[in-house]
């Protein structure tokens, strides 16, 4: 999945970065324009669609659940019922404050912030349920789609992507009980722990491409490959910061499970990783590591 996005956005989206970045310098069309940060309450409509850049829009309603200081958290309305409550995305909200947007910042660099709210929106959308089909040993954690930091309507010379969301943003998975959406059953306790390492995870991906697009004069969006790789380092990082522990310790399986503390952490950004290096390792040849 991860693959054919950075691909369409690779064939789609590449041509009109030049414009785009005039229109940013030139402070034209939606670039001269601030948006009003939301209120608890408040619905947005967005495009959700993950297989078309600029086109075939499949618009969501969210309800913005939470608001902190620098994200801006909104729930699909057509989520599966019995999902997460207030008190768990407020508590999103607060960890990308203190935890994701520092730590992923200091090593990445600032993200853009096109629509002048100085926020991210992090969406909570079944969107992100359906791209795993039935009965599949995986499942899609979340993404973000470049699409979303282009201007929607042409602005003079510059061609615009119709069906961006015109944000710093990303998509996330939400829990399913009942299994309603592909009969792929996500407890709560599930997709919380794996939530907070996929923060990190796409966050990084937003400042990279953020950073190509209007900062540091790249024609293009990063190496896919490259790209990836910096996600993970994201989640690594926080589980540093988070556990305490840093690199270049013999972290054994022990270590982890020393304290609470540790072992949150690990669970919620180092295991991941693990996981990865484990399926590496046991059969390295057919697993890259990058797989």
């Amino acid at each position: 999945f991860k693959a054919e996005l950075r691909e369409r956005s690779r064939i789609e989206l590449t041509p009109l970065i030049p414009r785009a970045r005039s229109a940013r310098q030139e402070n034209a069309g939606r670039f001269s324009l601030s948006v009003a940060v939301p209120q608890v309450g408040d619905l947005m409509n967005l495009n959700a669609n993950s297989s078309s850049a600029c086109a075939n829009a499949t618009i969501r309603t969210g309800r913005v659940v939470a608001i902190s200081n620098r994200a801006i958290v909104v729930s699909d309305t057509a989520n599966p019922p019995n999902g997460f409550t207030t008190p768990d995305f407020e508590y999103f909200g607060i960890t990308f404050d203190t935890l994701v947007y520092p730590v992923d910042t200091l090593n990445f660099g600032d993200p853009t912030d096109i629509d002048k709210n100085q926020r991210v929106i992090l969406f909570f959308t079944r969107a992100v349920n359906e791209l795993t089909p039935p009965s599949q040993n995986f499942y899609v954690g979340g993404f973000f789609f470049g699409r979303d930091l282009f201007p929607t309507t042409a602005a003079g010379t510059v061609e615009g992507c119709a069906t961006s969301n015109f944000a710093e943003m990303f998509y996330l998975l939400v829990p399913d009980p009942a299994g309603v959406v592909n009969q792929n059953v996500r407890t709560a306790d599930f997709v919380r722990t794996v939530t907070l390492g996929t923060l990190a995870h796409e966050f990084q991906h937003l400042i990279n491409a953020s950073r190509h697009l209007y900062i540091n004069g790249s024609s293009t969006f990063e190496d896919s490959f490259l790209d990836e790789g910096l996600a993970h380092e994201a989640e690594e990082l926080t589980f540093y910061r988070a556990s305490g522990l840093t690199p270049g310790q013999n972290i054994t399986y022990q270590a982890t499970q020393s304290s609470q503390k540790t072992q949150v952490a690990f669970d919620n950004f180092g295991v991941q990783n693990f996981r990865r290096f484990r399926e590496f390792l046991t059969n390295t040849l057919t697993n890259s590591p990058y797989v």
